[in-house]
């Protein structure tokens, strides 16, 4: 066994394509290597990686996220502002913010937090299912087939706790355009991570990271930035 072939075997996926290779240079753009080569422990990474396997996702969670993607989308089914990037905000939001457990791999974009794999998959299994086929160029982008629907009777397998939280998510978000749900879940990002690196929060630092994110945040003006975590407190749909 080479040492590309030890490397799958153990759950390290190599990128595939362009989409992948891109996500893999922003994850690690910033990444710097600290530690010194006598404190590696070569047995310890073979177990990480052997749990990384283990751990994958199976095919019943892939479908898990599949239903309820169908269910965001049937739901918001005449909403012309619901594509990629709204599905993927909202999805964010039922993972981190509802608790679901659903099995995702959100990096750092452009646009906030995404995962080029997880729409490709959604999109694919909506098709192979017969339940909605996306179309860039149509409005609304995803276009009923004859199995839409079908879904319904799954989701009390998959979220019956999570029900009201997921109800509060569309119904909130329902409204908004991707723009909006766009900031809201950048905000939402920057702020777990402040917990998660026990940094004290504030509004500048908020602000600070959202215009750190990419040049593209830009189009948001401080004042509204300022609005948009104040509304996150008052809605408490903000990080643990």
């Amino acid at each position: 066994m080479n040492q590309n072939e030890a490397l799958v075997y153990l759950g390290y996926d190599f990128p595939q394509n362009k989409d992948q290779l891109v996500s893999l240079k922003r994850l690690f753009e910033n990444y710097q290597f600290k530690s010194r080569a006598e404190e590696v422990d070569p047995e310890k990474i073979i177990e990480r990686l052997k749990l990384k396997k283990a751990n994958k996702p199976k095919g019943a969670d892939y479908f898990k996220r599949t239903v309820l993607a169908a269910e965001i989308v049937s739901r918001l089914s005449k909403d012309k502002s619901m594509g990629h990037l709204k599905l993927e905000k909202m999805i964010y939001l039922c993972k981190h913010f509802a608790g679901m457990q659903i099995y995702t791999s959100f990096a750092k974009h452009q646009m906030g937090p995404y995962d080029p794999q997880l729409i490709r998959s959604i999109d694919n299994q909506f098709e192979n299912r017969k339940w909605f086929k996306y179309d860039q160029d149509s409005t609304p982008k995803y276009i009923p087939l004859n199995k839409s629907g079908e879904h319904e009777a799954l989701l009390d397998k998959y979220f019956s706790k999570e029900k009201s939280k997921l109800e509060f998510i569309i119904k909130t978000f329902g409204k908004f355009n991707a723009e909006q749900i766009e900031l809201v879940v950048t905000i939402y990002d920057c702020w777990l991570k402040l917990i998660e690196e026990c940094e004290t929060f504030s509004h500048d630092i908020i602000v600070e990271k959202i215009y750190a994110w990419s040049k593209h945040k830009e189009i948001f003006e401080r004042k509204r930035i300022i609005r948009a975590i104040d509304w996150m407190k008052e809605k408490k749909i903000v990080p643990k």
